[in-house]
């Protein structure tokens, strides 16, 4: 079992199983979990309860034994700070609690036998005294042998090492606590001396470890765990009159998880509070299914790692042989720098990621869609990036709470470029379509002024700003290599994807081939585009309260799935659990589609 700093499965407390019509069962649930009569699932024999009832009640017959450590290594500020603890913890448990107190340094002792009197039990805590050895398994069977007869047994030891002076050994430890009906926690305060091994093989399948990392931590945990043992649930759960149930419950927790326990349970025999004949041994988390057995802190690193050898892998395996070499010497300080080593690295793994692309064909549509958002990256970086984002989203996703997360936050952060690109291509276009007023009626003017055509659009590039200038001056360059300006204009049209361009493309190659007077041509085509783009501006403007209205009632719904899931994700726990869930959800996939469509078509009707 590994530290953990929360109370982590179900205690059974009771099972009552006297009556033939129905089986009580008292449990104390894991902090953090969600516990209400819709959020809890009950099954008898597999079959789901679809109603039940889970009431809430105080703890009334509790035994609590404090275990603490007082050995040398607790002298100081360890021992006050557990002294304060355990003071609130006493305070904070039910009055009719009956708590009892032992120590354990060279040897354990009773210092305060069970008693209903809370003072009586400060009084000995604030007199213990650090000092000695640590008599750990000794502490635990002197605290289980003198603990009150209850329904509710709960031992609670808080010690910052392992065991060095005990008479008993581990196993009679464990067999003290197996052969009652006590249920274990153990506070860890870490230190050098701390053997987290032990206080595992302690715990087994019926205790849990609280992990303190300093002492600051101790009263929060104690906190937490009074306020878990101050209350406990009731549920009565429904039978036909069998012999014998299998019972199963399931609690949400955090995170994702889900607390599960289950037991067969005979009916017609007395209440069961004293459960040491079957161990709650069948209690178990079970979590969101990867990467909950370990830290977020954990597995970040890890992939940060594994990040690591693929670029060098990558790096190794590209068109440049020696970037690897060079990166080798860089660090090694042979007389580059570290950030020469870096580039070398990158260009390697650009090299290798275009290199796959152009095997499946997909290198030259990625690299048109880069140079027509007008984004100076290469192919390969632009892939590296997206992966580098989509590895970034996947952390996230897993820090905030679990591996679906995780993987929808990969897929966002993946998509994310290209969507960056399919916008900046749109929002590109549209002004260079604004432009076209503009540019001809400067090619108009300097035609009149009497340049020659290559002379105008020479002019006219100098003019305007981006994107024509930029895109005219490279029409000159190609048409000084090619010695044909009209095909380099329609090399221009391509990119831009405009009918407009093109028709003013058309008019001049008309004009080359007929002749005729190109000026009046182009302010004709010019005050057309002008009307036509004022037109588009109008309507544009009449639809966008229509466009908005169709966006927001297309994204309520997965929108606000998507915001409960995040903030409420036990509300969609036991959704899928009737073949009724799939029906709907396909129901409203259609509705869904067919009114996005229906309204795409009313917008589409009146848009330019």
């Amino acid at each position: 079992m590994a530290f953990q700093s929360e109370i982590s499965s179900i205690e059974i407390i009771s099972i009552d199983s006297s009556q033939r019509d129905n089986i009580q069962l008292r449990f104390g649930a894991p902090s953090g979990s969600d516990v209400s009569s819709e959020t809890v699932r009950l099954a008898v024999d597999g079959q789901p309860l679809d109603s039940i009832e889970v009431q809430r009640s105080a703890s009334e017959d509790l035994s609590v034994s404090l275990v603490m450590d007082i050995s040398g290594s607790m002298q100081g500020a360890p021992l006050a700070a557990a002294k304060e603890s355990a003071v609130n913890f006493v305070n904070s448990l039910p009055d009719s609690a009956q708590i009892s107190v032992v120590s354990f340094g060279n040897t354990a002792q009773v210092v305060q036998p069970a008693t209903g009197d809370n003072q009586a039990v400060i009084s000995a805590i604030q007199a213990l005294e650090a000092g000695g050895e640590t008599a750990l398994y000794d502490g635990i069977t002197t605290a289980v042998g003198n603990q009150s007869a209850s329904s509710r047994q709960v031992v609670v030891l808080l010690s910052d090492g392992g065991d060095t002076a005990s008479q008993g050994t581990i196993a009679s430890a464990q067999s003290a606590l197996n052969g009652s009906s006590s249920r274990f926690y153990a506070v860890a305060l870490q230190t050098d001396e701390s053997s987290s091994a032990t206080l595992s093989e302690l715990a087994g399948a019926n205790g849990e470890i609280l992990e303190a990392s300093n002492v600051q931590a101790l009263n929060g945990i104690y906190s937490t765990l009074a306020t878990d043992l101050s209350s406990e649930f009731v549920v009565n759960i429904p039978v036909t009159g069998a012999d014998s149930y299998n019972v199963s419950l399931q609690i949400p927790g955090e995170g994702g998880r889900t607390y599960s326990w289950q037991r067969d349970v005979e009916v017609g025999t007395e209440g069961l509070s004293a459960l040491a004949e079957q161990p709650q041994a069948s209690v178990e988390i079970v979590a969101d299914p990867a990467f909950i057995g370990a830290g977020v802190t954990l597995w970040v690193g890890v992939g940060l790692v594994l990040a690591a050898v693929i670029a060098a892998v990558v790096a190794a395996m590209s068109g440049d042989d020696n970037a690897p070499s060079r990166a080798a010497r860089s660090f090694q300080g042979g007389g580059r720098s570290q950030i020469d080593a870096f580039n070398d690295l990158r260009m390697g793994a650009t090299q290798a990621v275009e290199a796959a692309l152009t095997g499946a064909g997909k290198k030259a549509g990625l690299s048109d869609k880069l140079e027509a958002a007008s984004i100076k990256l290469r192919v390969g970086e632009f892939v590296l990036i997206s992966a580098s984002a989509a590895f970034v989203g996947f952390v996230l996703g897993l820090a905030m709470g679990g591996t679906f997360r995780g993987v929808l936050f990969a897929l966002v952060g993946g998509f994310a470029p290209r969507m960056f690109i399919a916008f900046k291509i749109k929002r590109r276009r549209k002004k260079m379509g604004d432009q076209l007023p503009d540019l001809l009626t400067l090619l108009a003017n300097a035609l009149k002024a009497g340049y020659s055509l290559q002379q105008a659009v020479v002019a006219t590039a100098n003019e305007l700003e981006e994107p024509l200038g930029p895109e005219l001056q490279r029409v000159l360059i190609e048409s000084r290599i090619s010695g044909d300006l009209v095909g380099a204009m329609r090399a221009l049209v391509d990119r831009a994807e405009s009918e407009d361009l093109r028709w003013v493309v058309d008019a001049i190659d008309i004009n080359r081939a007929i002749g005729g007077d190109l000026v009046e041509v182009l302010e004709s085509v010019g005050e057309t585009i002008r009307s036509r783009i004022t037109l588009a501006a109008q309507v544009s403007a009449l639809a966008a309260e229509g466009k908005m209205s169709a966006g927001v009632l297309f994204a309520l719904p997965p929108g606000l799935g998507l915001v409960i899931l995040v903030v409420n994700p036990a509300y969609f726990q036991g959704i899928w659990g009737g073949s009724m869930a799939y029906y709907l959800s396909g129901l409203e996939l259609i509705l869904l589609g067919g009114g996005a469509a229906w309204l795409k078509k009313m917008v589409s009707g009146v848009s330019l």
